[in-house]
């Protein structure tokens, strides 16, 4: 089997299409070089001359064209010319005889390669790949508008559900990686003669993207407007709302309870009035009672007054307290 011992590489799928994309891009760059200059077409005009003879005045007039008159460098004093090879230049001038009725030799050009924009073809082999790899089309743009794409990183409504799935395969991956290299480095350390406690710490990756981040920051914002709204309702508990609507649980509830006391207790005065004195366990149906009974206590002080008010040597009359009646015990 030749899946064992180490199984299937997650590269199996895409080799051959990579193969193919590299031969593809070859392809693409030989044909760009080859018909990226570009050519003359030299029409020239034989006339009525037999079709050897048109040959050979054809073959003649490329000569002249391709050759370049020049002095002879060994003619010993004699005037005589040499002809050396006259690649075609762009500023060169052609001068051809034409007839009285129009006809004569004519130059036209023929451009080169007229297709080299086009590469369809190397998109779909670079798309396939890309798919192979899992990897989201939006992460691989080809477009002259590749700078234009704003980083998203996972946002709640902006990132595709490609790059979701991808997200997910990268973390699957990270999961299967992790442990070994965790066992790796750990049995590297203690080859090393480092003495540390393994299970103090653990290798893991970082998240590809902040997915889960921004799902649950968009989640507790839409708790957090429920609640709002349902806090308002007098016939609903709070520490029911907070569990249904808010998601904590009892322990979360506890935590919060003791937070809110240690802050409370911190700034040493609970600003709470009317109906939110419940929260910190007074009745405001009380307030009316210890209300009534502050007379009671104004009278008790004038009455310390009258006795203050009284002169020396005169003793303040008591009247006599009757004792309340007791059973007999049997």
């Amino acid at each position: 089997d030749y899946r064992w011992p180490f199984g299937v590489s997650v590269l199996e799928n895409v080799y051959k299409v990579f193969k193919q994309k590299e031969l593809l891009e070859d392809a693409i760059l030989i044909y760009r070089v080859q018909r990226a200059p570009e050519r003359r077409i030299f029409k020239i005009d034989v006339g009525n001359m037999p079709s050897h003879m048109a040959m050979a005045f054809v073959e003649r007039i490329k000569n002249e064209i391709h050759q370049r008159r020049i002095p002879t460098a060994g003619g010993g004093g004699q005037s005589m010319v040499d002809a050396t090879y006259n690649p075609l230049s762009i500023s060169e001038d052609y001068f051809f005889p034409i007839t009285a009725d129009g006809r004569g030799s004519s130059i036209d050009t023929l451009p080169g390669g007229q297709n080299l924009g086009e590469i369809d073809d190397l998109k779909y082999f670079n798309n396939k790949l890309s798919r192979g790899l899992r990897v989201p089309s939006s992460y691989l743009p080809t477009g002259p508008d590749e700078s234009s794409q704003a980083m998203n990183d996972g946002r709640v409504g902006t990132a595709l559900i490609q790059e979701y799935r991808f997200n997910q395969y990268c973390q699957r991956m990270q999961n299967q990686l992790s442990m070994k290299l965790d066992d790796e480095f750990k049995m590297f350390l203690r080859f090393r003669g480092f003495n540390i406690d393994s299970s103090i710490f653990q290798i893991k990756f970082n998240p590809p993207q902040n997915f889960a981040s921004y799902k649950q920051a968009e989640l507790d914002a839409q708790r957090v407007s429920v609640f709002g709204q349902v806090e308002q309702m007098p016939y609903i508990s709070k520490r029911f709302a907070m569990e249904r609507f808010l998601g904590l649980t009892e322990e979360e509830i506890r935590k919060n309870e003791e937070l809110w006391d240690e802050e409370s207790q911190k700034d040493g005065v609970i600003n709470v009035t009317g109906k939110d004195l419940r929260a910190v366990g007074v009745n405001p149906a009380d307030i009316e009672s210890d209300i009534i009974n502050q007379d009671d206590l104004a009278d008790m002080e004038n009455v310390d007054d009258f006795d203050q008010n009284i002169p020396p040597g005169i003793a303040p009359t008591i009247p006599p307290v009757t004792p309340a009646p007791t059973e007999p015990v049997l």
